[in-house]
């Protein structure tokens, strides 16, 4: 007599579920959407983007850690990179713009160049391109960043206008504590005397005076340069000059041990593994200045 079929038992229903949940659960971790892949030229400018973008982004930067800007050559991989985004963030005026005909060459006809720079309300007629040394400048940085990944993906809109005014919150907040920070200077001490033209937005937005070396690398340093500046340092009794980490101590060394006065560290546009934020570098560098000119 042949045997009657009556349905799968408890335990083949049970695996069947089970395989099922397993399916789907498979599915929907491959349904997930890719993050947006950005590029940016500096450190600074990925760290104000990814404040922006959250977890919503991949960000490649062009300049490794502790090169200086002013000198970088990009590389192959660097244009594998610029050509798979769909954005691409630079500072623009004179900072990065050796690596325009590569990002032009590389990036998509789908891909958006922004040159965060561009637009911004400036109070002062400089060739100095480090605007972020104003914190209220960085906030028009951030600004235009957040209106150029609204753009690129809209659905992240939400996220990126409330990353954004969270991270102009902090800024605001930085510009405040920079300033009580710098108040404990003597009026007459407040001369930031560095090697490289990096600082007058900073100097500018806080009430001091700015000297430097030289506004590029070492070529462009003369002799005429170097006599003026040991005399204003003689005569204003300015107790320290400042270097950056991605130059070599080399002319400020020798001056600071000539004129027997400290040599104290300051950054502009790199980043490291100390300081590794855009907040972390403004604030070292305010407590440098009151480290060494207090």
């Amino acid at each position: 007599m042949a045997r009657r079929f009556t349905g799968p038992t408890p335990w083949v229903c049970l695996a069947v579920v089970v395989l099922l949940s397993a399916a789907c659960g498979e599915t929907t971790k491959a349904s997930s959407p890719e993050r947006l892949r950005v590029v940016a030229t500096t450190a600074i400018l990925a760290d104000l983007v990814s404040n922006v973008g959250g977890g919503r982004l991949e960000i490649y930067t062009l300049l490794p850690p502790g090169v200086d800007v002013h000198s970088f050559q990009t590389t192959p991989d660097a244009s594998k990179e610029i050509s798979r985004a769909a954005l691409v963030f630079s500072n623009g005026s004179g900072l990065d713009d050796s690596m325009g005909p590569v990002i032009r060459g590389a990036m998509s006809s789908q891909g958006v160049h922004v040159v965060t720079s561009s637009g911004l309300d400036l109070t002062l007629d400089s060739r100095d391109p480090h605007f972020w040394q104003n914190p209220l400048f960085a906030v028009e940085y951030v600004e235009s960043i957040r209106d150029a990944l609204v753009e690129a993906d809209p659905e992240g809109a939400p996220d990126y206008r409330s990353n954004a005014a969270q991270y102009i919150q902090q800024l605001h907040e930085l510009d405040r504590e920079i300033a009580s920070l710098l108040a404990q200077v003597p009026k007459e001490r407040r001369h930031l005397v560095t090697f490289h033209d990096a600082f007058s937005h900073f100097t500018t937005r806080y009430g001091w005076q700015s000297s430097a070396f030289t506004t590029g690398d070492a070529t462009e340093v003369t002799p005429g340069t170097m006599v003026a500046l040991v005399e204003r340092i003689r005569s204003q009794g300015i107790p320290a000059v400042f270097t950056e980490p991605q130059f070599q101590p080399g002319v400020l060394g020798s001056l600071a041990k000539d004129v027997e006065i400290k040599l104290g560290t300051i950054y502009s546009d790199a980043l490291d593994d100390e300081v590794d934020t855009y907040i972390k570098m403004m604030q070292f560098n305010a407590k440098s200045l009151v480290e060494y000119l207090q």
